[in-house]
């Protein structure tokens, strides 16, 4: 599986998948961390778990380049904006 990423204009971000002949493309926003600030951590978690599930649809004909021609729509936009945070839970003695 080869990847690929380009930043549009507005923010979201291009993604290209290409597995076995088949090109597939997606749209995904930045996801954000505490401060606001674009997370390249979490946002290659979320391209390695788009990636592996786009390669299983390849893998098993349900993405095939005949299926993406047919939709002839604009990419999906497959992920919300996304704040991580973490929970604390105060411990008592």
């Amino acid at each position: 599986m080869q990847t690929s990423v380009t930043k549009q204009e507005d923010g979201k971000l291009l993604i290209t998948f290409e597995h076995k002949g088949v090109t597939d493309t997606r749209f995904i926003d930045p996801i954000l961390n505490d401060e606001q600030e674009e997370d390249e951590d979490l946002l290659s978690a979320r391209i390695a778990e788009l990636a592996t599930a786009i390669e299983v649809k390849i893998d098993m004909g349900v993405i095939t380049n005949d299926s993406i021609a047919m939709m002839n729509i604009e990419p999906l936009s497959v992920a919300p904006p996304r704040v991580h945070t973490r929970k604390v839970r105060a411990v008592k003695d």
